[in-house]
Protein backbone atom coordinates (compact mmCIF):
# COMPACT_ATOMS: atom_id res chain seq x y z
CA UNK A 1 0.00 0.00 0.00
CA UNK A 2 2.26 2.48 1.07
CA UNK A 3 4.64 2.28 -2.36
CA UNK A 4 1.75 1.89 -4.03
CA UNK A 5 0.12 5.24 -2.86
CA UNK A 6 3.33 7.22 -4.57
CA UNK A 7 2.02 6.39 -8.02
CA UNK A 8 -0.41 8.46 -9.40
CA UNK A 9 -4.12 7.10 -10.73
CA UNK A 10 -3.40 5.44 -13.88
CA UNK A 11 0.54 4.38 -12.68
CA UNK A 12 2.09 7.10 -15.16
CA UNK A 13 0.37 4.70 -17.95
CA UNK A 14 2.05 2.04 -16.31
CA UNK A 15 -0.60 -0.81 -17.36
CA UNK A 16 -0.86 -4.63 -15.86
CA UNK A 17 -2.70 -7.45 -17.88
CA UNK A 18 -3.15 -9.46 -14.72
CA UNK A 19 -3.58 -12.94 -16.36
CA UNK A 20 -1.29 -14.65 -14.75
CA UNK A 21 -3.03 -18.17 -14.95
CA UNK A 22 -5.45 -17.23 -17.99
CA UNK A 23 -9.10 -15.23 -17.18
CA UNK A 24 -12.59 -15.93 -16.91
CA UNK A 25 -13.75 -12.12 -17.77
CA UNK A 26 -12.94 -11.75 -20.08
CA UNK A 27 -12.73 -15.32 -21.93
CA UNK A 28 -8.70 -15.18 -21.98
CA UNK A 29 -8.13 -19.01 -21.40
CA UNK A 30 -4.30 -18.78 -22.78
CA UNK A 31 -4.02 -15.33 -21.08
CA UNK A 32 -0.47 -14.44 -19.39
CA UNK A 33 0.55 -11.45 -16.76
CA UNK A 34 1.52 -7.94 -18.79
CA UNK A 35 3.03 -4.99 -17.48
CA UNK A 36 2.63 -2.67 -20.22
CA UNK A 37 3.41 1.00 -21.15
CA UNK A 38 7.07 1.16 -19.81
CA UNK A 39 9.49 3.56 -20.15
CA UNK A 40 12.35 4.61 -18.88
CA UNK A 41 10.78 7.17 -17.14
CA UNK A 42 7.81 5.71 -15.66
CA UNK A 43 9.45 2.16 -14.93
CA UNK A 44 9.70 2.85 -11.04
CA UNK A 45 8.37 0.20 -8.37
CA UNK A 46 5.64 2.45 -7.61
CA UNK A 47 3.69 2.39 -10.78
CA UNK A 48 3.78 -1.54 -10.86
CA UNK A 49 2.96 -1.95 -7.72
CA UNK A 50 -0.33 0.44 -8.08
CA UNK A 51 -1.07 -1.18 -11.43
CA UNK A 52 -1.43 -4.65 -10.17
CA UNK A 53 -3.62 -3.40 -7.58
CA UNK A 54 -5.46 -1.17 -10.60
CA UNK A 55 -5.72 -3.97 -13.05
CA UNK A 56 -7.34 -6.72 -10.36
CA UNK A 57 -10.04 -3.94 -9.67
CA UNK A 58 -10.66 -3.11 -13.58
CA UNK A 59 -11.48 -6.91 -13.55
CA UNK A 60 -14.28 -6.07 -11.01
CA UNK A 61 -15.44 -3.85 -12.85
CA UNK A 62 -15.39 -5.41 -15.88
CA UNK A 63 -17.57 -8.12 -14.63
CA UNK A 64 -19.94 -5.49 -13.07
CA UNK A 65 -19.99 -3.66 -16.72
CA UNK A 66 -20.86 -7.35 -18.18
CA UNK A 67 -24.03 -7.55 -15.33
CA UNK A 68 -24.48 -3.84 -15.86
CA UNK A 69 -25.49 -4.59 -19.64
CA UNK A 70 -27.74 -7.16 -18.40
CA UNK A 71 -29.79 -5.09 -16.65
CA UNK A 72 -28.45 -5.41 -13.43
CA UNK A 73 -27.60 -2.43 -11.50
CA UNK A 74 -25.15 -2.49 -8.34
CA UNK A 75 -25.53 -0.49 -5.33
CA UNK A 76 -22.67 -1.40 -3.44
CA UNK A 77 -19.54 -3.82 -3.24
CA UNK A 78 -18.99 -5.65 -0.53
CA UNK A 79 -15.14 -6.42 -0.07
CA UNK A 80 -14.00 -9.71 2.16
CA UNK A 81 -10.48 -10.83 1.85
CA UNK A 82 -7.16 -9.03 2.76
CA UNK A 83 -7.36 -6.37 0.54
CA UNK A 84 -10.47 -5.39 2.66
CA UNK A 85 -8.56 -4.75 5.55
CA UNK A 86 -6.59 -1.94 2.78
CA UNK A 87 -8.25 1.29 3.48
CA UNK A 88 -6.35 2.61 0.43
CA UNK A 89 -7.79 -0.80 -1.66
CA UNK A 90 -10.74 -0.05 -0.51
CA UNK A 91 -10.99 3.65 -1.59
CA UNK A 92 -9.96 2.26 -5.31
CA UNK A 93 -12.54 -0.06 -5.83
CA UNK A 94 -15.37 2.56 -4.91
CA UNK A 95 -13.59 5.06 -7.03
CA UNK A 96 -13.07 2.21 -10.22
CA UNK A 97 -16.41 1.58 -9.62
CA UNK A 98 -17.92 3.97 -9.10
CA UNK A 99 -19.94 2.70 -6.14
CA UNK A 100 -19.58 2.70 -2.41
CA UNK A 101 -17.76 -0.27 -0.53
CA UNK A 102 -18.69 -1.71 2.65
CA UNK A 103 -17.09 -4.89 4.41
CA UNK A 104 -19.21 -7.49 6.61
CA UNK A 105 -18.49 -7.96 10.15
CA UNK A 106 -17.21 -11.58 9.37
CA UNK A 107 -13.70 -11.69 8.25
CA UNK A 108 -14.09 -15.00 6.81
CA UNK A 109 -16.63 -14.58 4.51
CA UNK A 110 -16.20 -16.96 2.02
CA UNK A 111 -16.44 -19.87 5.15
CA UNK A 112 -19.54 -17.94 6.40
CA UNK A 113 -21.39 -17.80 3.27
CA UNK A 114 -20.74 -21.54 3.28
CA UNK A 115 -22.81 -21.73 6.51
CA UNK A 116 -25.40 -19.79 5.51
CA UNK A 117 -26.16 -22.05 2.34
CA UNK A 118 -25.71 -25.08 4.07
CA UNK A 119 -28.63 -23.22 7.36
CA UNK A 120 -30.48 -22.56 3.91
CA UNK A 121 -30.33 -26.39 2.78
CA UNK A 122 -30.99 -27.78 6.27
CA UNK A 123 -33.80 -25.61 7.20
CA UNK A 124 -35.43 -26.15 3.70
CA UNK A 125 -34.91 -30.48 5.13
CA UNK A 126 -36.54 -29.42 7.98
CA UNK A 127 -39.64 -28.41 5.48
CA UNK A 128 -39.26 -24.83 6.63
CA UNK A 129 -38.90 -22.39 3.14
CA UNK A 130 -36.80 -19.31 3.96
CA UNK A 131 -35.53 -17.05 1.17
CA UNK A 132 -31.96 -17.03 1.00
CA UNK A 133 -32.06 -13.19 1.26
CA UNK A 134 -34.18 -14.08 4.52
CA UNK A 135 -31.38 -15.68 5.98
CA UNK A 136 -28.94 -13.14 4.86
CA UNK A 137 -30.79 -10.15 6.00
CA UNK A 138 -30.62 -11.98 9.44
CA UNK A 139 -27.04 -13.09 9.79
CA UNK A 140 -24.79 -10.54 7.67
CA UNK A 141 -24.00 -7.36 9.43
CA UNK A 142 -22.05 -4.41 7.92
CA UNK A 143 -19.22 -2.94 9.40
CA UNK A 144 -20.51 0.79 9.34
CA UNK A 145 -17.38 2.35 9.98
CA UNK A 146 -15.86 0.39 6.77
CA UNK A 147 -17.87 2.66 3.89
CA UNK A 148 -15.75 4.02 1.33
CA UNK A 149 -17.68 6.45 -1.19
CA UNK A 150 -16.44 7.43 -4.77
CA UNK A 151 -14.88 10.40 -4.96
CA UNK A 152 -15.78 12.48 -8.13
CA UNK A 153 -12.04 13.45 -9.36
CA UNK A 154 -10.64 10.38 -8.45
CA UNK A 155 -13.66 8.35 -10.10
CA UNK A 156 -13.38 10.60 -14.11
CA UNK A 157 -9.01 9.58 -13.71
CA UNK A 158 -10.00 5.95 -13.26
CA UNK A 159 -12.44 6.14 -16.24
CA UNK A 160 -9.25 7.31 -18.52
CA UNK A 161 -6.82 4.71 -17.01
CA UNK A 162 -9.51 2.13 -17.10
CA UNK A 163 -10.37 3.19 -20.94
CA UNK A 164 -6.38 2.12 -21.06
CA UNK A 165 -6.87 -0.79 -19.49
CA UNK A 166 -9.52 -2.11 -21.84
CA UNK A 167 -7.71 -1.15 -24.89
CA UNK A 168 -4.51 -3.54 -23.92
CA UNK A 169 -6.96 -6.43 -23.20
CA UNK A 170 -9.12 -5.72 -26.58
CA UNK A 171 -5.31 -5.93 -28.22
CA UNK A 172 -4.07 -9.17 -26.64
CA UNK A 173 -7.37 -10.89 -27.51
CA UNK A 174 -5.59 -13.34 -30.77
CA UNK A 175 -2.98 -13.83 -28.61
CA UNK A 176 -5.16 -15.10 -25.41
CA UNK A 177 -8.60 -16.63 -26.91
CA UNK A 178 -9.15 -20.29 -26.86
Amino acid sequence: NDESEKAPIGCNGVVMVPFFNGERTPNYPKGKGCICGLTPENMKSENIYRSSMESAIYGLKLGLDSFKKQGFNSKEIRLVGGGSKSKFWSQMVADVCNLPTVNPDVPEAAAFGAALQAYWCLLHVQGKNPSIEEITKEHVKINQNSFHHPIPENVAQYEVAYSQYLKYVDNFKPLFSA
